[in-house]
């Protein structure tokens, strides 16, 4: 029997997956760095996790994919496709197996076949997963931030957010590409489990709904449903959202590797605080706007927390400052703290 649990992470508008075989064994495909939440469910279900599975090198938040599979002695399976500009820094590691299109992963009755599908990233790759005890047909894809519900995933943040500059046209034409195949290949059945959904800026047109099918997504995705590429190109490189000004900071840590998730935060007030004003923090207000305009310390940034937070907070904060969060609630500086955890800022 075959357990399947989706994880929502609403800071991050993001899905990662546990997906547990019928011996207990199980991979988590796409964690993000709130490695806790995996280990906690697959505890309550029995499962163990032996294998961490991860579609591309994420621009949005800190993947959790490598201290995972370290925490439970895990094989991590990350793409080698594409250029070498796009491989993984840590793929010779010994717990590190890089796949390619067409190779599979087995966990017992369970079977992880490895799709290419370039075009939002080189390197991205999507997992297909099949039931051997049941049925040789694939029942679902893990498609990242590929194939989204409504939507697919971006070919302009190579260019607008990690600055490589004329990739972006190359890439919807990748893209475009990559989706005919997909469509020509798989049949309609087939549940299509993204990395992302609404709220998510990976996309302009992310669906609020957890899962889809192919063939739905053919009679109502905008993307699969154009077949001139001119067409395609011209509509998903217009109106695309402004990226994050952290997912370059983002793509860069991914590649290189996340550093293990801290937990301790410190309690600072009165002569403690202005020091670290003396010397270069921002402070991050997280009370409400109207609070804050009530009555502000000079030179805060007042960024609440909200469905953008993390967006905000990833473009106006840099990474190489101490950042001091200021609220009327402690518990709303605990939260905060775990989601800018989420991108990369300890």
């Amino acid at each position: 029997m075959m357990t399947l649990k989706q994880i929502w992470e609403p800071t991050l508008a993001h899905w990662s997956y546990l997906i547990g075989a019928e011996n207990g064994e199980a991979a988590v495909i796409d964690p993000n760095r709130d490695i806790e939440r995996y280990l906690s469910m697959a505890a309550a279900a029995g499962l163990r996790i032996v294998a961490v599975l991860e579609t591309h090198i994420h621009a949005d938040y800190a993947s959790g994919a490598y201290e995972l599979a370290k925490r439970t002695g895990a094989r991590l399976y990350v793409s080698d496709e594409g250029p070498v500009d796009w491989k993984y820094s840590f793929s010779e590691d010994d717990n590190v197996r890089s796949v390619h299109d067409g190779e599979k992963i087995n966990l017992s009755n369970l079977e992880f076949e490895v799709v290419a599908t370039p075009g939002h990233t080189p390197e991205h790759v999507s997992f297909f997963l099949r039931d051997t005890t049941a049925t040789n047909e694939p029942i679902a894809a893990f498609t990242g931030d590929f194939l989204f519900v409504g939507d697919v995933g971006r070919p302009d943040l190579l260019e607008r957010a990690a600055g490589l500059a004329g990739t972006m046209e190359a890439s919807a034409k990748v893209l475009f590409q990559t989706i005919q195949k997909f469509k020509s290949r798989f049949e309609g059945h087939i549940l299509i489990f993204p990395a992302h959904g609404a709220g998510s800026s990976c996309g302009k047109k992310l669906g609020d709904v957890q899962v889809s099918t192919l063939g739905y997504e053919k009679l109502t995705n905008w993307a699969l449903k154009i077949d001139s590429e001119e067409e395609f190109m011209k509509e998903v490189l217009h109106g695309q959202p402004e990226p994050p000004a952290y997912f370059k900071e983002m793509k860069r840590i991914n590649k290189i590797l996340p550093e293990a998730r801290l937990r301790n935060s410190n309690r600072v007030t009165g002569d403690g605080l202005l020091d670290l004003v003396k010397n270069g923090a921002t402070l991050l207000d997280l009370r409400s706007s109207g609070e804050y305009a009530a009555g502000f310390i000079p030179g805060s940034i007042n960024i609440p927390m909200g469905s953008d937070f993390l967006n905000w907070t990833g473009s106006l904060i840099s990474y190489s400052v101490t950042t001091v969060l200021l609220a009327s609630d402690p518990s709303e500086v605990e939260l905060a703290a775990a989601a800018m955890q989420l991108i990369g800022m300890n």
